[in-house]
């Protein structure tokens, strides 16, 4: 599984960033989570129902960041929560995705889940438990059907350790957020099995 998050940081004109969503919804990313926390919620709400008109099935694709209410008032099922988010109380139809920071947040997750981020190459979760990070995925894996996703970059280096943690879904921003290749990297990424 591979999961894209957006970032308009990258980009020097808006829409070259909107552009770049609808490219990522037309490709084999498997969830596009539209981050982006800077827009006011009429400014993001007008960018989800633009993307909504670009892309036929772009509902089962868009993870809305931290605005639940927003999410379902224009009909759209996946939420990411980060940090904290994960003790707030679910609304039956949502979809939840969460960033877990600690192993003591994963008797908090749900069957019903979507996904799960972590970033195995932080010292936050594994200050969390003696278990080395591979036992953690093991873990979640063993208690739900869940997918794991790992937050990471680009590279071959950091690709081989995921893989040897037992990850088989990655989440990255910055090298889907380029439009010169991201198609190669999704590609590349699809090739690993990711």
């Amino acid at each position: 599984m591979i999961i894209a998050i957006s970032d308009s940081t990258q980009f020097e004109r808006y829409a070259d960033f909107q552009k770049q969503l609808v490219n990522l919804l037309h490709s084999d990313v498997d969830y596009l989570i539209i981050r982006e926390n800077q827009l006011d919620d009429d400014v993001y709400t007008s960018l989800l129902l633009s993307l909504l008109s670009e892309y036929r099935d772009a509902c089962r694709k868009i993870v809305v960041y931290e605005r639940a209410m927003l999410a379902r008032n224009i009909g759209l099922t996946y939420v990411y929560l980060s940090g904290e988010g994960i003790y707030q109380s679910r609304q039956s139809h949502t979809k939840y995705c969460y960033q877990i920071e600690g192993v003591e947040q994963l008797e908090l997750v749900d069957k019903e889940d979507l996904f799960i981020v972590v970033n195995p190459f932080e010292n936050q979760i594994n200050k969390s438990s003696i278990s080395p990070i591979k036992s953690i995925v093991k873990e979640i894996q063993n208690k739900s059907t869940v997918n794991v996703a790992a937050y990471t970059s680009y590279n071959s280096e950091s690709l081989e350790q995921l893989r040897k943690m037992g990850f088989c879904s990655v989440a990255m921003s910055a090298e889907l957020m380029n439009m010169n290749n991201y198609k190669q990297v999704i590609a590349h990424l699809k090739q690993e099995g990711f």
